[in-house]
């Protein structure tokens, strides 16, 4: 009986660090990555504005999923325009364009199913003297709790993942060896 008293007093103790340890984890998931591409700001931005033109270059493409499925709604590009998707290993989805300033920035907002926090999303491109510096940035603000706090730890390692693997996939589209190509 004593060592079962022990036990569970051990695991109370365990399970409160625990607990008390995930407080230090950041309350905001942020994946950011850059890549410099020797393309002008004007040829890229298009394939970042149009979503339509998101299968030819980022991670979430049938090549990843091939049962991925992507619908297209609202305007063809820019603010309003609207991108779902649904597939059984990336889920289901939907980015909607919020914002964009031709050729430098573009801002969206992507919702996950299954999850409440809104993700929102950036482009950054800046003119270098012969080539762009392209930075993806998602933020996405956790729920104050254990368990979304060491699930925003995975979320932030799988985002920056996806996005190292979309921003090599622009670069090869633009600058040679594109695995399909449809024009912008």
């Amino acid at each position: 009986m004593k060592l079962t008293i022990k036990l569970l007093i051990s695991l109370l103790v365990v399970a409160a660090s625990l607990c008390a340890m995930s407080y230090l984890l950041p309350a905001t998931c942020v994946a950011e990555h850059s890549i410099v591409l020797a393309t002008p700001p004007e040829r890229i931005f298009p394939y970042l504005n149009n979503p339509s033109q998101w299968e030819n270059w980022s991670a979430w493409s049938k090549d990843s999923d091939p049962t991925l499925f992507h619908m297209y709604g609202g305007a063809w590009a820019g603010p309003g325009a609207r991108h779902s998707w649904n597939g059984e290993k990336i889920g289901r989805g939907q980015r909607i364009f919020k914002m964009a300033e031709a050729p430098l920035l573009l801002q969206y907002e992507q919702i996950m199913a299954g999850e409440t926090d809104t993700t929102i999303g950036y482009f950054r491109l800046e003119k270098l003297e012969d080539s762009t510096r392209v930075t993806w940035q998602e933020t996405t603000p956790l729920a104050d709790n254990p368990i979304a706090r060491c699930k925003g730890a995975w979320k932030k390692y799988r985002s920056e993942e996806e996005i190292k693997k979309g921003l090599a996939g622009l670069k090869s589209l633009l600058e040679g060896n594109p695995k399909k190509t449809k024009a912008a």
